[in-house]
């Protein structure tokens, strides 16, 4: 399965687990520093963010294999 099918069944996942009663926005983004497309689930009513794809922790995990950092290093919560 291709990353970008991955994302949109995430993505279609996110929005049938949150949809209930709050009204849903979505914000694309690309990451300046690695040019990566973020994807934000948003409640339009309250702005708070539910979802974001790829995780922060694939985020930060990229940039620093891109540095060519040690991955070891990351400070992430399972």
């Amino acid at each position: 399965m291709s990353r970008i099918a991955q994302l949109a069944g995430e993505l279609a996942a996110a929005l049938d687990a949150a949809s209930g009663a709050r009204q849903l926005r979505l914000r694309f983004e690309v990451d300046g520093a690695s040019r990566q497309t973020i994807i934000r689930v948003m409640d339009a009513n309250s702005g708070e963010q539910i979802r974001q794809l790829p995780p922060e922790e694939v985020v930060r995990l990229r940039e620093v294999l891109a540095e060519g950092g040690d991955p070891a290093l990351l400070d992430v919560e399972a």
